[in-house]
């Protein structure tokens, strides 16, 4: 009687090779087209298979802030690169129940593999909607987040890179604010977006006036100026920074200590 080790040996290698074939948990279920949104429960089982969130909630915690999302909330955003096939992924971490939510960007191959991550700390959060939040430039993914909160004041900044580094090989640029923090006086900043090659150009448009009744923005005066943007090894470096200067720009991008 022939041996049946030879067959037994054959059977588990073609086993193991079908298991390594297999995507990573979650994967198929949100990467399905060229860019999208990330649902938190296809989303999260993702990051639970690679054991980069945690949905364990201790006893000096209130909890954990993923209890309270619906199914079908939206967590993420990706974009297949064009030049590797990869997806970049960014998506948010609510493994703590107040502040200081990570941001996790990724790039993941389409079988799941992780290439890179990077996990960005961030006081605020950022918005996943059809306009902003995670979005796509030519070559370039741009990240927008809170710069700061406060009475009468919020600011919006954003990143821009072509692929997945880490937060402090790069700057932020500003994006927009509100501030009427002083007595009725008031300023609103707005911005408009263009890459050209390695440069950056946005499209400044800040107005100044006054409130009436603390409500309506009375319009005195507006000004409108462009700003290029050189990218120096990740950094983005202002051509001329004398308009910046006269802004009045506040970020609190860290998270609490």
């Amino acid at each position: 009687m022939k041996s049946l080790l030879p067959f037994f040996c054959l059977v588990i290698l073609i086993a193991c090779n079908n298991q390594k074939k297999q995507p990573a948990a979650g994967v198929k279920l949100f990467l399905l087209n060229d860019s999208g949104f990330i649902q938190k429960e296809n989303g999260l089982a993702f990051l639970l298979a690679h054991k980069l969130t945690d949905t364990f909630v201790s006893k000096t915690e209130t909890g954990s802030y993923w209890d309270y999302l619906e199914a079908t909330d939206t967590i993420g955003k990706y974009y297949r690169d064009s030049k590797t096939g990869n997806f970049i992924v960014c998506m948010l971490n609510y493994e703590t129940a107040n502040y200081d939510r990570k941001h996790l960007l990724m790039e993941i191959k389409p079988d799941g593999t992780i290439v890179k991550q990077e996990a960005y700390d961030f006081l605020n959060g950022i918005f996943w909607d059809e306009v902003e939040g995670f979005k796509k430039y030519n070559d370039y993914y741009c990240l927008t987040v809170d710069g700061d909160h406060g009475p009468g004041y919020y600011s919006e900044f954003f990143m821009a890179f072509k692929k997945v580094i880490a937060r402090d090989q790069q700057n932020t640029i500003p994006r927009s604010y509100w501030s009427a923090a002083v007595s009725e006086v008031a300023s609103s900043l707005s911005s408009e977006i263009l890459f050209s090659n390695d440069s950056l150009i946005v499209h400044y448009t800040l107005e100044t006036g006054r409130l009436d009744d603390l409500d309506s923005f009375n319009i005195r005066h507006t000004e409108q100026f462009d700003v290029i943007y050189t990218n120096d090894s990740g950094y983005w470096r202002p051509n001329d920074e004398s308009h910046l200067k006269k802004l009045d720009l506040q970020q609190d991008l860290m998270p609490h200590q």
